[in-house]
């Protein structure tokens, strides 16, 4: 009979169903332009998928994934001695802030 594998080829790919409403943030380079659509691009694309980004670290290596050039180089120090703002989403993004011009000061 045709139909009878279906059911059974289809199984697995349920487990991974569901997908992020939210579109794939773009790369950031370091323009400060860009950067407050970065956070927010990047803030509501772990937000709404809170299985996945569970911790704040998930949260910031999955921002770092999405840097390039001089951003990407900004980040490379933290990753490398395994900083305390790895493991706290709102302080890195708080340093990024202030390293590519939406700081304060």
């Amino acid at each position: 009979h045709p139909g009878t594998g279906a059911a059974s080829s289809t199984k697995h790919f349920q487990l991974n169903h569901w997908q992020n409403p939210i579109p794939f943030p773009e790369l950031f380079d370091g323009d400060m332009d860009k950067l407050p659509e970065f956070i927010l691009q990047t803030g509501s694309y772990v937000y709404v998928d809170e299985k996945t980004f569970r911790t704040d670290k998930l949260k910031v290596l999955f921002l770092i994934t999405r840097l390039k050039g001089r951003a990407l180089q900004w980040a490379m120090p933290y990753i490398k001695t395994d900083s305390s703002l790895l493991y706290d989403y709102s302080c890195f993004l708080n340093e990024m802030k202030e390293e590519f011009g939406l700081g304060g000061g």
